[in-house]
C-alpha cells in the first residue's frame, strides 16, 4: 500500500512485522499528518524497521527520531512542543521513550505526576501522549477504572485525539495494519468537568478539574466548609450592619449637633487621623503571612548541578534498545560509572569509546530498559532533536574535574534534592550553546582548568542536556 503524490519531500517505510507501541504511534502519525500529500508512505508487512528518507538525503531509522521530524517537518509542529523551551521538549523525548519502552508506568508514579499537569509534558497534549495512550491500552495490566482521577482525566483527553486521528485514516489497509487496540468507533461523549474536544498543540489550564469515579468522595467535607464559609459571612454581614447603624446614629448626631452642616477638621485632626490610618496598615501588615519562598526549580542556579570530565572507557550496544549505549564512564571515582545514553542514531560504537565527554554526575540511578543508569552524558541538539552532538571538554582537562560557570559557585546538591526538586527540569532551559558551539548557562562558558566545553561539531544555539 502507498499514499502517492506528484511533490514528495519525503518518503517514509513502515514496517509492520512486529507491531509495538512505538510501530502503531508512528504509523498513527504519519497517516494523520496535515502535510502527508509531501510525504511518500508504504507499508512492509514483512519488516519490523521503519525509515525515513528526507529529499535532500538525510535518512532516520529510530522511531522516536522519526516521529519528532515527521512533526516538524509536516504540519504538526505543535506535538513536539517546536514553540516550547527546550526543557519541555526534552521532557517530550523523555516521556515518548519511556512510553514506548513500556516502562511509563513502572519509572513514574503517573497519578502524582499529572496533579499538576494537564498532559505528560505540561498544559499541551503531545507525542508523548499518544505514544503513552497506546503504550497503556495495549498492556494486559493496565484498567482504567483502578486509576485515579487524574489518570482518568489525563486518558479521556488523549484518547480524545487518537480517535480522531484513527477516523482521519482513510485506506482501510492501513487501518486494517495498524489494528490500534481499543480505539473506539466515534469520539466519546463530553464528560462533565472535562472537555469536548482536545488538539495537538492546544495549551490547558493546569491543571484540569476531572469529575472521575471519585467525584462524591469528599462532598461531605465540602458540604461542611461551605456551612462553615456562610456562618462566618453572616457573622460578618451583621457585625457590618450593626457597624453601619453606629456610623448612621453618630452621624445622625453629628448633623443634629452642627444644624445639618458638616464640621470642619482642624489641621492637628487631620493630622491624627492620617497617624490612625497609617498605623492601621502597619498594623494589617504585621499580620499578613510571610511569603514564602520558592521551594522549586527556581530556588536553584547551575550551581546546583556536579558536572565533571569523563571518558567512556566501554562501550556496548543495548540489548533490548536501538537508540541506547550502554557505557561505562570514568568520571574519576573509585569505578566507572555504567549510564546509558540514546545515541545509537547519532554515533557509532567506535566513535563511542574512548571518547572524552561531560557528565551529569548528581541524578539517582534508574532503570533503562533493565540497565541502571547512573548519570547522564551531556550533549547539545537541535530543536527538532534531529542532530546531536557530544558536548567534550578541552585536551588537558582532567579527568573527574567538576565545570565551573564564572559567577555560579557553590557545591552541588544531592542526588535526592535533584530529583525531588526537579531541579535539572527548572535549569535546561537556560543550558544553550552559543558562539563557537560553546556550552554555556545564561550565556556564561562550561569552564575546566585548561579552557571551555565545546559541541563537538561547533553546534550553536543548541539545546544542552
Amino acid at each position: 500500500m502507498s499514499v502517492a503524490s506528484d511533490a514528495f519531500l519525503g518518503k517514509l517505510s513502515l514496517g509492520l512485522l512486529k507491531l509495538s507501541p512505538a510501530s502503531i504511534t508512528l504509523g498513527l502519525i504519519a497517516t494523520s499528518l496535515p502535510h502527508q500529500n509531501f510525504l511518500s508512505i508504504t507499508t512492509d508487512p514483512k519488516s519490523a524497521t521503519s525509515a525515513l528518507i528526507l529529499h535532500n538525503g538525510d535518512t532516520y531509522t529510530d522511531a522516536t527520531t522519526i516521529m519528532m521530524v515527521l512533526c516538524a517537518k509536516f504540519g504538526q509542529k505543535g506535538l513536539v512542543g517546536e514553540t516550547a523551551s527546550p526543557s519541555v521538549r526534552g521532557s517530550i523525548l523523555s516521556f515518548l521513550d519511556l512510553a514506548l519502552s513500556n516502562k511509563l508506568s513502572s519509572d513514574l508514579d503517573l497519578e502524582t505526576h499529572l496533579s499538576t499537569r494537564s498532559f505528560l509534558a505540561g498544559s499541551m497534549l503531545s507525542v508523548a501522549d499518544i505514544g503513552a495512550y497506546i503504550s497503556l491500552i495495549s498492556q494486559k495490566s493496565f484498567v482504567l477504572e483502578d486509576q485515579g482521577d487524574n489518570v482518568a482525566r489525563w486518558f479521556s483527553c488523549t484518547k480524545q485525539i487518537v480517535t480522531s486521528y484513527f477516523e482521519s485514516i482513510s485506506e482501510k489497509e492501513v487501518k486494517a495494519a495498524l489494528r490500534v487496540l481499543s480505539v473506539p468507533s466515534s469520539k466519546p461523549k463530553p464528560v462533565a468537568g472535562g472537555l469536548s474536544f482536545v488538539f495537538p498543540g492546544q495549551a490547558l489550564p493546569v491543571p484540569i478539574v476531572f469529575e472521575g469515579k471519585d467525584k462524591g468522595k469528599d462532598k461531605g467535607k465540602d458540604k461542611g466548609k461551605g456551612k462553615e464559609e456562610d456562618k462566618g459571612n453572616n457573622k460578618n454581614d451583621s457585625d457590618n450592619n450593626n457597624n453601619n447603624n453606629n456610623n448612621n446614629n453618630n452621624n445622625n448626631n453629628n448633623n443634629n449637633n452642627n444644624n445639618g452642616k458638616r464640621k470642619e477638621l482642624t489641621d492637628e485632626e487631620k493630622k491624627a487621623a492620617a497617624a490612625k490610618k497609617e498605623a492601621k496598615k502597619k498594623e494589617k501588615a504585621a499580620k499578613a503571612p510571610a511569603a514564602k519562598a520558592p521551594a522549586g526549580p527556581a530556588a536553584y542556579d547551575v550551581s546546583a548541578l556536579d558536572i565533571r570530565v569523563g571518558k567512556i572507557v566501554k562501550a556496548w550496544a543495548h540489548p533490548d534498545s536501538d537508540k541506547l549505549w550502554c557505557e561505562e564512564i570514568d568520571v574519576g571515582e573509585e569505578a566507572p560509572r555504567q549510564i546509558a545514553s540514546g545515541l545509537r542514531a547519532f554515533y557509532k560504537e567506535e566513535e563511542v569509546t574512548g571518547r572524552r565527554v561531560i557528565v551529569l554526575c548528581n541524578l539517582k540511578a534508574r532503570s533503562l530498559g533493565g540497565f541502571l543508569s547512573h548519570g547522564m552524558v551531556m550533549c547539545a541538539s537541535s530543536a527538532d532533536h534531529t542532530k546531536v552532538e557530544f558536548v567534550e571538554p578541552p585536551e588537558g582537562a582532567k579527568v573527574g574535574e567538576r565545570i565551573s560557570i564564572e559567577g555560579f559557585a557553590g557545591e552541588p546538591e544531592t542526588e535526592q534534592k535533584i530529583g525531588k526538586k526537579k531541579v535539572f527540569e527548572g535549569l535546561v532551559g537556560d543550558l544553550r550553546t552559543i558562539a563557537g558551539g560553546v556550552a554555556s548557562y545564561k550565556g556564561v562558558a562550561f569552564m575546566t582548568s585548561a579552557g571551555s566545553c565545546k559541541a563537538a561539531l561547533g553546534m550553536e544555539g543548541g539545546g544542552v542536556s
